[in-house]
This record gives structure tokens, C-alpha cells and sequence, in this order.
């Protein structure tokens, strides 16, 4: 069963889900760019999957499926800010925090910036510090800037923008309409900032740090990219699994089995 609730940060709609027995290790997973509630890369399969064995706090960032986009440009540590700000009163105690993809990014700021909030920190496909693009990478943000111009049109049909908005953000179509769709143009400047990337040094983060990669992800976050981390730190413990970028969404049965099989004592913590 998973419980949904809606609160109010800052001004923005902030949603989340909670599942599992809370009597369990907490555990805080943050999803990804374009990640959906169901579906394909829906959410609800790895939240169930999680709460076999942790009770599950899903955050969902500002901008992305359901919660309020930002007004101005955001790097990482704004979307940790407001991440804390969501759990603070939640009372959580030593949760593990895990994060695929974007949600990696804002992993590793809050872990920076909230050490003593965190247990573990699990990082998923994530994105990392600023490391060279490969040729994928570089056509990739080369489409944002397209996006914010055609989410901000008025000569755009409102059918098309939901569409836009749908497929690059997880935004259900039932929650886009005339007065919020431009709001969401300020997702695709994101991506192009600068604060986009991390900044931090891995070895500096103050708790156990696991990456958790698919060894066909060559093209959104490289899987050499989560070896040149283990290689920097060398008390992480580093997992790569057959399959892609999104193999946590595909295969989620098989992807949380194996991340527990990499937890040592996970039922013991709280």
C-alpha cells in the first residue's frame, strides 16, 4: 500500500508517498528526470519493492511528476534545501537516502549538506560532478533550450505542450493546463546551468557510500563514471547490473534484491 500526501514548501506544492512498516530502516528514494508515478518508469514498482524491506519516504523534486516547478533557476543544493525542509518534521530516523539519476544529484548534495541526516547513501545511474560529455550527453542538452522556447509559446497548442511536458518531466496531462503549462519552462534551463552539476569532492562525503549502475548505461550517466567514483573513494562498494540507465524501473524485483544483497545488516539499523 502506498499513502500519498501533498504539503506546501516555500510556496510550491511539494508531494510524496510513504509505504512499508515504519518500524523498519527508514529509507528516502528520490526518482529521477521524467520518472513517472507508474508505467514504464513509473515509481510505484520501486516504492513497493523498497517497502519489502524499509519503510519508504518517495519525494517528488519540484518541477518533476507532480510537485510545483521552481521559479527561478535551481541547482542541486536548492532542491536538497527543499528536500530537508519536507523531512524535517517527517521525524525520520538514520534513513538511508537513495537516488537514481537526478535524484542521485540531489542525493549527494543533501548528503553534503546534511551529513548527519544520513545513514547510507545509495546512488543510482546518478548524475555526478562536472566530468566530460560524451557525444549522447551533448545532443542531449542540446533539446532544452527547444523545450523552454516551445513551453513558453503562444502559437504552441496547449495539446502539444502537455505532450512536451509529459514526456521530458513525468507531469501527468491531467495536471497541465493553460495557466501553468510556462511555468514548467524553467525545467529546461536547468539542465543548462552550471549548478546542474555537483560540486563537491566524493571523498569528503561523511557516510557509507554504495553505486548501484547498469552496465549498459553508457550514454546518460557512463557507468565509467561510478567506477572513477569507486576508484576515489575507496571504502565504497561498488555494484554494476545487467541492464540499462533506467534498470531500476525496468527490472526494479531485480535490481532492490540485488542492492540488499549489498546492504550489510540493513534490518538493524533503526
Amino acid at each position: 500500500m502506498i499513502t500519498d500526501y501533498k504539503t506546501t514548501i516555500d510556496g510550491l506544492e511539494i508531494y510524496y508517498r510513504t509505504s512499508g512498516n515504519p518500524e523498519n530502516q527508514h529509507l528516502v528514494f528520490l526518482h529521477g528526470w521524467a520518472a513517472r508515478l507508474d508505467g514504464s518508469l513509473g515509481c510505484d514498482k520501486v516504492i513497493f519493492e523498497l517497502a519489502k524491506y524499509f519503510y519508504v519516504v518517495a519525494a517528488e523534486h519540484p518541477g518533476l511528476i507532480r510537485s510545483t516547478p521552481p521559479k527561478a533557476i535551481w541547482g542541486m543544493d536548492d532542491f536538497a534545501h527543499i528536500l530537508n525542509k519536507l523531512l524535517t518534521p517527517l521525524n525520520l530516523k538514520n534513513p538511508i537516502v537513495m537516488g537514481q539519476s537526478f535524484g542521485g544529484g540531489v542525493a549527494t548534495a543533501y548528503a553534503k549538506l546534511y551529513p548527519q541526516e544520513i545513514r547510507f547513501l545509495i546512488l543510482v545511474d546518478a548524475i555526478t560532478t562536472k566530468r566530460k560529455r560524451n557525444f549522447f550527453q551533448k545532443l542531449k542538452f542540446i533539446w532544452w533550450p527547444a523545450f523552454s522556447f516551445l513551453v513558453k509559446s503562444k502559437w504552441i497548442p496547449l495539446t502539444l505542450k502537455k505532450v512536451l511536458i509529459n514526456i521530458s518531466l513525468g507531469v501527468p496531462t491531467k495536471m497541465i493546463s493553460k495557466l501553468n503549462a510556462e511555468s514548467y519552462s524553467v525545467m529546461g534551463e536547468i539542465p543548462l546551468s552550471e549548478r546542474y552539476y555537483l560540486n563537491l569532492d566524493y571523498k569528503s562525503l561523511a557516510m557509507p557510500l554504495f553505486l548501484i549502475w547498469g552496465d549498459r548505461d553508457t550514454w546518460v550517466t557512463p557507468v565509467q563514471r561510478a567506477k572513477e567514483i569507486h576508484s576515489e573513494v575507496k571504502e565504497s562498494k561498488l555494484l554494476i547490473l545487467k541492464g540499462p540507465h533506467t534498470i531500476l524501473y525496468k527490472n526494479p524485483k531485480y535490481a532492490v534484491g540485488e542492492i540488499i544483497k549489498l546492504l550489510p545488516q540493513y534490518r538493524n539499523y533503526v
